[in-house]
């Protein structure tokens, strides 16, 4: 079975533009390439999954989204480095779908695409939904502090699993592997 680094993509890959469907606008956050090369070198899966309700909205639709992500493995590109796959959800919170984070739809379907055992895997966000999706899917996660403002409540809640950005988190699970591989 294959373990993977399950992401969240706008405010933990890339800078948050509300409803991003530009790739021109798309701008990675500092460390991004290296915190992904970690995972890689660890033997982590790169999985994508992210909440994409400007399509339900109208805003624009999934072909845009489809150029973000394509865009973005382009520029991984010059950093030796790919996602492995997307998923996302179209859907707006109304619509009560299955595929909605927290819900854990495109976690199950990415697992079962991926062969991926979960209890191996984590998930890193910047939302307090990715970390419910993680615990309801039942991996690991880090709340990153790189996109969207974080309560004082939540943080709290999360204390112990946040991180500065998504390197600081591939830095850590570096370390933890580093430090588990001496123990054996």
């Amino acid at each position: 079975m294959n373990k993977a680094i399950f992401l969240d993509r706008d405010g933990t890959l890339n800078v948050e533009v509300d409803y991003l469907h530009e790739p021109d606008k798309l701008r990675l956050i500092d460390g991004v390439p290296e915190a992904l090369n970690t995972f890689k070198d660890l033997g982590y899966k790169l999985i994508v999954i992210s909440n994409q309700s400007g399509i339900g909205r109208g805003y624009f639709g999934q072909e845009d989204v489809d150029k973000v992500n394509a865009y973005m493995n382009e520029v991984l590109e010059n950093y030796n480095v790919q996602i492995d796959a997307f998923y996302y959800c179209p859907h707006i919170e109304s619509d009560n779908c299955n595929c909605r984070k927290p819900k854990t739809g495109l976690y199950e379907r990415a697992v079962l695409d991926w062969n991926i055992d979960v209890t191996q895997s984590y998930m890193a966000g910047d939302k307090e939904s990715d970390v419910l999706a993680a615990r309801n899917i039942g991996c690991g996660y880090g709340l990153l502090l790189s996109g969207h403002d974080i309560s004082d409540s939540v943080r709290e809640r999360y204390f112990g699993h946040i991180y500065k950005d998504l390197l600081d988190f591939a830095y850590s699970l570096r370390e933890k592997n580093e430090k588990e591989n001496k123990e054996k």
